[in-house]
């Protein structure tokens, strides 16, 4: 299961401020102490290599690791 969820199926929303397309939105999400990884995540992640799948986050059709998501590139028009 993913961090953070509700006993009704929704998460909470945290918000955090970066400067589109200079970030990985997985280093904002540990900058700003927004949980990514749910129990196993914290003890088996890659550390942002892409090689594992604990980062995955849902983002405008479709899913995504975090550790390879830039904020606000040309793709997603700063959407996440």
């Amino acid at each position: 299961m993913f961090p953070n969820s509700g006993g009704d199926g929704k998460y909470p929303v945290d918000r955090a401020k970066a400067v589109s397309g200079e970030k990985l939105l997985r280093n904002i999400m540990l900058d700003n102490k927004i949980e990514l990884y749910a129990a196993y995540g914290k003890v088996m992640n890659c550390g942002g290599g892409g090689s594992c799948g604990t980062c995955i986050v849902e983002k405008p059709e479709s899913w995504r690791l975090a550790c390879q998501t830039i904020v606000g590139n040309k793709e997603n028009s700063g959407k996440i």
